[in-house]
């Protein structure tokens, strides 16, 4: 069942990074504005929050997948091809290739500094499961 859950959580986050991917320019910022009006409820904030929620939002899809992908092929890893490297790498890949989807995608575009944010937020997560996995490990 463990193994089941972290096959569908894998899924599930490469499904939502693309479903995401997948709107229209007008609709991504319709979704970023309705974030901003939420936060705007309960802060004064007079900077560009919605660049700030979309940044983040980069970061945190891939820090997550991160976490699942490491998690999953943990259960096949057979020492040969390190795990760190597996996990950030099919990360990094998948940023770059989501990126280049955009580009199909009306009103949006691919950008390189997505995928530098997408790269550290997959660094992370790979960083803290390698930690956890470790000291499992010890």
């Amino acid at each position: 069942m463990k193994f089941v859950l972290k096959w569908l959580l894998f899924l599930f986050c490469l499904f939502f990074i693309l479903f995401f991917s997948s709107q229209s320019g007008s609709s991504s910022s319709e979704l970023s504005n309705h974030f901003v009006s939420f936060f705007h409820l309960f802060f004064s904030i007079s900077i560009n929050l919605s660049f700030i929620i979309r940044k983040c939002a980069h970061f945190l899809e891939y820090f997550l997948l991160a976490i699942f992908t490491y998690s999953l092929f943990s259960e096949y890893q057979t020492g040969r091809f390190p795990l760190f490297l597996f996990t950030f790498l099919f990360c990094v890949l998948f940023a770059i290739s989501d990126e280049v989807h955009q580009l199909f995608v009306e009103g949006r575009s691919g950008r390189i500094f997505d995928v530098f944010l997408d790269s550290c937020g997959s660094f992370l997560g790979t960083f803290v499961c390698s930690l956890f996995h470790r000291r499992k490990k010890l």
